[in-house]
């Protein structure tokens, strides 16, 4: 039960028993890094075709050169926790293939077609002149 003056608010995202902020009459200092760009490599380390396995605030993520457009995914699939992010890219660069049991996931929403349910984590990718950001 809450201290009176303490408004508990749910944390946006996906439904967690007990995931709560507390607001109030003793806030707790927090910090928005979702939506910090986190420089991650050079535009000329990344050629199409490349890939590149970067850790950003702990989280392991391979960023994707797919025909010029550039693209970040976890590494882990969230399926069965396969290497996703070492997958094939195929269906003309929409889609990767976790190469464990071969579930394709699209490049764009992270859906795939066997269960909806299941999406890949993708960060949007910025190029800011010859530098790779990402937005976690």
């Amino acid at each position: 039960m809450p201290e009176a003056g303490i408004t508990l608010l749910p944390i946006p995202g996906p439904k967690r028993q007990h995931s709560f902020l507390r607001v109030g009459r003793s806030p707790i200092k927090t910090t928005n890094n979702m939506s910090a760009l986190h420089p991650v490599a050079r535009v000329d380390e990344l050629p199409t075709g490349g890939r590149k396995l970067i850790e950003v605030d702990g989280r392991e993520i391979m960023l994707l050169n797919v025909e010029g457009t550039y693209r970040a995914l976890d590494v882990r699939c969230p399926h069965a926790n396969g290497r996703l992010g070492d997958g094939r890219v195929v269906e003309n660069g929409r889609r990767i293939e976790c190469p464990l049991h071969k579930w394709k996931f699209d490049l764009e929403t992270g859906e795939t077609l066997i269960d909806r349910r299941k999406k890949a984590r993708l960060y949007a990718v910025v190029v800011d002149g010859d530098e790779l950001k990402i937005r976690l």
